[in-house]
């Protein structure tokens, strides 16, 4: 009797599970090689920076945008039972306000005043894992979001500190939503808020939309109620 040797390519033949383990186990391998993990250090940083830039680069800009806020007073059931609105073109450079004016407005004048207040709600810019004031942690990773929570350090937190969620782009490193609440709001007794941010086909990164809501109450209690702001900010245009 004569023993028969036999090929390494035959074994594979005669071994397909082994062969199939042994490929997926080589593949595994060439992925994590290839990988590029980032730390939650690292995303923040790369974020402050991205903002830091393109705030410089408003900074330097004189543009306008179309602002429509809508003010909803809310019932019992969350319901709308009484709705102003104001549609504005608003010039502006960096952060400060050039002009304004008025396109249309189903409100008097002290409204739209409260209206012109509430639309410039200040977005936090800076991040950073070693922030004295807020604590950060990766929750999620998707297909072209890191999603990282933001949330005060102190037990009871100063007023106007946010608590919440950022979603920010995995190219860019900018953020696309900012979604929160407010544990301990100025002058009201409920906040939450939500921003959504893009960069424009004309090179600007701006606020698309805002919703707001929140809960009032003043005069002992006598005078209480719900309500609900929403901003759509469009029609960007770069001046200068």
């Amino acid at each position: 009797m004569t023993a028969s040797l036999k090929s390494p390519r035959d074994s594979k033949k005669n071994n397909p599970v082994k062969f199939i383990i042994a490929l997926s186990i080589s593949l595994a391998l060439v992925c994590q090689a290839f990988s590029q993990e980032i730390s939650l250090e690292e995303i923040l940083d790369r974020t402050t920076e991205a903002i830091k830039i393109e705030d410089n680069r408003k900074k330097a800009s004189v543009f306008e945008f179309t602002e429509k806020i809508i003010f909803s007073k809310l019932n019992k059931k969350g319901e709308c039972e009484d709705v102003d609105t104001v549609i504005s073109r608003v010039r502006m450079k960096g952060d400060e306000e050039l002009s304004r004016e008025i396109l249309y407005s189903s409100s008097d004048e002290d409204t739209k005043k409260k209206k012109k207040k509430e639309s410039k709600a200040q977005i936090k810019t800076a991040f950073s894992i070693d922030d004295p004031d807020y604590s950060y942690e990766l929750l999620e990773e998707t297909e072209d979001a890191y999603i990282v929570s933001i949330t005060p350090r102190k037990k009871k937190p100063d007023k106007g500190q946010i608590k919440g969620k950022i979603y920010i782009d995995k190219d860019s490193f900018l953020i696309k939503t900012m979604d929160f609440i407010v544990p301990r709001p100025e002058k009201l007794k409920e906040l939450s808020m939500r921003f959504e941010l893009a960069r424009l086909d004309n090179g600007l990164y701006v606020v698309s939309d805002m919703r707001m809501n929140g809960y009032v109450k003043f005069l002992f209690g006598v005078v209480k109620f719900r309500f609900r702001v929403e901003g759509e900010f469009c029609d960007y245009a770069v001046c200068e």
